[in-house]
């Protein structure tokens, strides 16, 4: 899987948690709370990234400023799997 096919996948699981049309587009340094994802729903973003990519966060990467753009996913989720 490539850097960009990983970024359409982070970005359709963010519009899917946050409720968002398809056509929308989210830049990689947009902040997601732009798009409505709060505390909660970066709990639910969490989730679905794990399941999605089948790993766990270790607690010290359970920080909020990870989950604040795509690209900060995208840099998080490269930490865990070998995608990037």
């Amino acid at each position: 899987m490539e850097r960009c096919q990983l970024i359409n996948i982070v970005n359709s699981i963010i519009k899917e948690v946050a409720e968002l049309h398809d056509e929308t587009i989210i830049g990689l340094d947009d902040p997601l709370s732009d798009y409505g994802i709060n505390s909660f729903l970066s709990i639910k973003l969490l989730v679905r990234i794990e399941s999605t990519f089948e790993f766990e966060l270790i607690d010290e990467d359970l920080l909020i400023e990870n989950f604040s753009t795509t690209g900060k996913v995208v840099e998080l989720i490269c930490k865990y799997v070998s995608v990037c």
